[in-house]
C-alpha cells in the first residue's frame, strides 16, 4: 500500500494535462525526462520486491513438502553403504577424524517418521532413532506446525543467556507446560543447562559435590553403567580401566559399586536374581560404610543401563534409596536414555515407585532440552553457585513443551506400552519355535534387548541392517533397540520377521 500511494504521487507531480505515457515520454525539459525515468526505476524496483514476497508466500507451504509415511524398509544396493556413501566417505575421511565412525550419509528431506532415507536412496527402519534423541522420528508435524508459526523464530536469531535475560513468556512456559507435566513425583525445581545429556550429568555430579560441602568428595556409581564422554561424566562411567587410561594424570573421582548379575526370563529366576541383589546390596552398604577416607557426594544410577540394557528389581533400588538418605548421600537418577516415555512411563524410575523421591533426575536425548529435576526439600544451594553462561536453549525448550503436548494429545505412552507388550509377546514366541535361538529378552516398554544365535558368522547388527533395520550394536549377538515413541505394531513386525529369519534362515512372513 505504501509502494502503491508513493507512486501516485509521483504520478501526480509528472502528471498535469497530458495522460500518464505521454508525461513519461514527454521531452519537454531534460528535468521533466530525467524525472520520469528515476520514477519508472523505482516502480520497477519495488515491483521485484512485491514479486519477491509473493513468492515467499506461495513457497512457504512447499519448504515442508516430505515424503509420504514409508511401509516397509527397502535395501536398492548390493552393500551397506551403497556405492555413492562409499565415495562421499572416502572424499570425506581425509579431511576428518570424525568421519570413520560415520555409518550413513542421510537423506533427512526424504526421512520420514521411523524410516531414513540414506544417500544410495536405501530406507531403513531406524530403531536406534539417532542414539535414542528421536521423539516423533523423522520430519514429524509437530514440529513442522512450529517452524510454520514462526515460534522459534526470534529465539534461533539470539543465542540467549537464560540465567540473565530471559523471555517473560518462557518462564511461564517452563513452569505451566514442563514442570506441571513432566516433572517427576517430588522434584518441582528444573535447572536447564546447555547442550546435551552429559552436560546435564556434569551439573548434577556437580551440585551433589557443592551440597556435600565437604572437600575432595567424591561419588559412586555401578559397573558396567556409562554416563558420558566429558570429563566428570566420564569419571562416572564404569568403562574399561583401559580408556581411562588414555587420560594419564587425572584423578576419576568415582568408587564402583557392585551390579547384580540378572537372569532371564525373569520368572523362572526369581529366586536366584533375589539373592543377587541382596548380595550386592549388603556389599554396597559396605562398600560406603567403610570408605571414610573421601565423603561420598553422590551415587548415580541408570534405571536400565546403556551398555548392557540390565537392570534390577524395585526392593534393590528402594534399599540404595534408603540407605542414601540416612547417609546424607544425593542419590541422582540419569534419565537421558530412559526418560521422556522410553519405558512406557514418562521416567523409567516411575517403574520403581519409590517411597522417597530422588534428589536429582537428569534428562535430555528425546527431551531435546537437557538439565536436571532437583527435589526442593533436600536442595540447599543458592541458584548462582551452579550457574552457567547460558543456561539452557529456548529453543530446545519449546521443542520439549510441544514433545510433552504430543505424548499427551497421541496417547503416547499408551502407544508405548502397546507396541512393547506386542513386541515381547512375538520374541517369547520365536523363542520358543527356535528352541532358545531367541533369549535374555529384557526391558521395559520398547526400551528392549535380547540375545540370539545367528545361523551366520556376521553379527546380529549387520545382518539386520542387510535387512534395512537399523539396531542399537550393543554385542555381537545382542539386538537392543531404542525408537521413537510413534512406533507401531506394524513396524514391529518387520524387526520380528527379520529376527526370525537371521535365526532360522526362513523365509519372511512380514517382511515386504
Amino acid at each position: 500500500q505504501r509502494s502503491v500511494s508513493w507512486a501516485r504521487r509521483c504520478v501526480q507531480e509528472t502528471v498535469s494535462t497530458q495522460s500518464t505515457w505521454e508525461a513519461v515520454v514527454s521531452t519537454q525539459s531534460t528535468w521533466d525526462l530525467k524525472r520520469s525515468k528515476w520514477m519508472l526505476l523505482a516502480l520497477f524496483s519495488h515491483g521485484q520486491r512485491l514479486l519477491a514476497f509473493g513468492l515467499r508466500l506461495i513457497e512457504m507451504p512447499f519448504r515442508f513438502r516430505f515424503p509420504r509415511k514409508y511401509k516397509a524398509p527397502k535395501i536398492v544396493t548390493a552393500e551397506i553403504p551403497g556405492p555413492i556413501g562409499r565415495k562421499t566417505l572416502n572424499a570425506v575421511t581425509p579431511h576428518s577424524k570424525d568421519a570413520k565412525t560415520i555409518q550413513f550419509f542421510i537423506n533427512y528431506k526424504k526421512s520420514r517418521g521411523n524410516y531414513f532415507c540414506d544417500i544410495d536412496n536405501n530406507i531403513f527402519l531406524d530403531l536406534e532413532a539417532q542414539n535414542g534423541s528421536l521423539p516423533l522420528g523423522y520430519n514429524d508435524k509437530q514440529f513442522i506446525k512450529l517452524l510454520k508459526k514462526g515460534s522459534l523464530d526470534t529465539y534461533q536469531l539470539h543465542n540467549i543467556s537464560l540465567n540473565l535475560y530471559s523471555p517473560a513468556k518462557l518462564v511461564e512456559t517452563i513452569k505451566k507446560d514442563i514442570v506441571q507435566k513432566a516433572a517427576p513425583k517430588g522434584l518441582e525445581k528444573v535447572i536447564f543447562t546447555e547442550g546435551s545429556g552429559t552436560n546435564a550429568i556434569e551439573l548434577a555430579l556437580k551440585t551433589s559435590i557443592l551440597q556435600s560441602k565437604a572437600q575432595n568428595s567424591v561419588f559412586a556409581t555401578f559397573a558396567k553403567s556409562h554416563h558420558g564422554e566429558a570429563t566428570s561424566s566420564f569419571a562416572a562411567s564404569a568403562i574399561s580401566h583401559n580408556q581411562k587410561e588414555k587420560i594419564p594424570g587425572f584423578n576419576f573421582g568415582s568408587i564402583v559399586l557392585p551390579f547384580p548379575f540378572i537372569k532371564y526370563p525373569l520368572e523362572k529366576n526369581s529366586l536366584w536374581n533375589q539373592k543377587e541383589e541382596q548380595r550386592c546390596l549388603s556389599d554396597i552398604q559396605n562398600i560406603i560404610s567403610n570408605t571414610t577416607s573421601v565423603p561420598i557426594a553422590g551415587v548415580i544410577v541408570e534405571p536400565i543401563q546403556t551398555n548392557t540394557y540390565g537392570y534390577a528389581s524395585t526392593p534393590f533400588y528402594e534399599g540404595i534409596r534408603k540407605f542414601c538418605a540416612s547417609k546424607g548421600i544425593s542419590f541422582i537418577v540419569d534419565e537421558t536414555e530412559t526418560g521422556c516415555g522410553a519405558t512406557g512411563k514418562m521416567w523409567g524410575h516411575d517403574w520403581w515407585d519409590l517411597s522417597i523421591p530422588p534428589d536429582m533426575v537428569v534428562f535430555g536425548k528425546k527431551t531435546q532440552a537437557a538439565g536436571i529435576f532437583v527435589n526442593p526439600k533436600t536442595f540447599s544451594l543458592n541458584d548462582w553457585d551452579i550457574v552457567e553462561i547460558l543456561q539452557g536453549s529456548p529453543v530446545n525448550i519449546l521443542m520439549f513443551k510441544e514433545i510433552l503436548h504430543a505424548i499427551e494429545s497421541k496417547k503416547l505412552l499408551d502407544n508405548v506400552s502397546k507396541t512393547g507388550q506386542y513386541l515381547t509377546k512375538w520374541l517369547g514366541d520365536i523363542s520358543r519355535d527356535t528352541s532358545g535361538l531367541v533369549y535374555n529378552l529384557r526391558g521395559f516398554g520398547t526400551y528392549l534387548a535380547f540375545d540370539v544365535t545367528p545361523k551366520s558368522n556376521n553379527s546380529a547388527f549387520e545382518l539386520l541392517r542387510k535387512k534395512g533395520i537399523l539396531t542399537v550394536e550393543l554385542g555381537r549377538n545382542q539386538v537392543a533397540i531404542r525408537p521413537s515413541l510413534t512406533l507401531s505394531e506394524r513396524e514391529a513386525d518387520h524387526l520380528l520377521d527379520a529376527v526370525k529369519d537371521i535365526v532360522q534362515q526362513t523365509p519372511s512372513l512380514y517382511y515386504i
